[in-house]
């Protein structure tokens, strides 16, 4: 099973729904040919675009104990045993949804 996404939570936001990179998931069980993992990582990982998050860099850095990836500025091949995949878009700015 395999998905093309763009991981952006703003999706109406078609000014910068341009510039945000169309990722490709798949989803593989142990038996399959994968490309080796470079990084093998222990902690869920949160996938998303930082397109209009750029500025933000500080906020997200204390928002979490765990460095800050840039996939688009590097060529690791990046396992992780779990992956949140998006965000969804609030009304509120920077706004937490409690559950």
């Amino acid at each position: 099973m395999s998905w093309s996404l763009k991981l952006y939570a703003r999706r109406d936001d078609v000014n910068a729904m341009i510039h945000v990179r169309e990722r490709s998931l798949k989803a593989v069980n142990v038996s399959q040919k994968v490309p080796r993992c470079t990084q093998n990582h222990s902690i869920p990982t949160v996938l998303f675009s930082t397109r209009a998050y750029i500025e933000h860099r500080p906020l997200l850095k204390k928002l979490s104990n765990y460095e800050i990836m840039d996939i688009d500025r590097d060529d690791e091949v990046r396992c992780f045993q779990r992956v949140n995949v998006g965000l969804k878009q609030h009304y509120d700015e920077l706004s937490i949804e409690e559950s």
